[in-house]
């Protein structure tokens, strides 16, 4: 269960800077939400991008006691994306994708998309950050910013889970089970939803106990 708290902190919170990422987790584990949000937020404004996109996120899905504000989640984000942060780029292409605070239009979303989509190469490639590396396998798969491609998906998402990132061994383990991009192999999706479990995910546990019944 803690690892699978850590796993729910990342996304709300991404890793930005030593004591005050430990501070804000702290805060959020004592359920003092205003006080993570807050050393967050001086985080954000110290120009640290990924504490602003963790701003950006507690808005759109309102969280850690905030209300849905698009605007203020689109704020954030676009002081994190011109920072350079890929995540936070390709929030502002589902916002524009779906219509969240703001009119659809693809067009911009495609931008936004294609922009997060070479960040995240670069931090995959050049920096061997394996989120970034299972964040590009997920717009490859998806086709945001360019054409699908399951091929290169399933590569990215197993280099994110040799590095032990639980969402891409999920995400390889699926397309093993639906033969996307690979050989179809129940026995490998059900190795490998098994790594995503023992790393923390709990999706990976419930798949584990489905494919072994």
């Amino acid at each position: 269960m803690k690892k699978i708290i850590m796993i729910f902190l990342l996304i709300v919170f991404p890793a930005f800077s030593g004591s005050m990422e430990d501070e804000a987790r702290e805060a959020y584990n004592a359920g003092d939400y205003k006080k993570a949000i807050d050393i967050t937020k001086k985080a954000c404004n110290d120009k640290i991008a990924r504490a602003c996109t963790g701003i950006g996120r507690a808005y759109e899905k309102g969280k850690m006691g905030l209300n849905i504000d698009y605007t203020e989640a689109r704020h954030y984000y676009s002081q994190a994306c011109t920072a350079g942060d890929g995540s936070a780029c390709k929030y502002i292409g589902n916002l524009y994708k779906k219509g969240k605070g703001v009119k659809i239009d693809n067009k911009k979303a495609y931008t936004f998309y294609k922009k997060a989509r070479s960040l995240f190469m670069h931090d995959c490639h050049d920096e061997n950050n394996a989120l970034s590396c299972f964040r590009l396998g997920d717009m490859l798969r998806d086709g945001e910013g360019g054409r699908k491609n399951y091929f290169k998906a399933n590569q990215l998402y197993k280099k994110a889970c040799d590095a032990k990132n639980p969402w891409g061994c999920s995400r390889l383990a699926s397309s093993y089970y639906s033969g996307n991009g690979v050989r179809q192999d129940q026995n490998k999706a059900k190795e490998l939803h098994g790594q995503a479990c023992d790393l923390g995910l709990e999706l990976g546990c419930i798949m584990y106990k489905t494919l072994n019944e």
